[in-house]
């Protein structure tokens, strides 16, 4: 549903709370408006989080 959430952000931490806020309302306005998310994309952005994950750094 927000494509722009699955990819790294470069976002102040004192703003960190606007965004999130406004992330709760748009998907509280989509419920209210019945908008649906297909369950494949649902999937897509479960696997893409299990898969696209940082390489652990080693510890020396």
């Amino acid at each position: 549903r927000f494509g722009a959430m699955m990819r790294a952000m470069d976002i102040n931490l004192q703003e960190l709370p606007f965004v999130i806020y406004a992330c709760f309302v748009l998907h509280n306005y989509c419920e209210a408006s019945k908008d649906t998310t297909e369950e494949s994309h649902v999937t897509e952005a479960i696997q893409h989080d299990r898969d696209d994950q940082p390489d652990p750094e080693p510890d020396f």
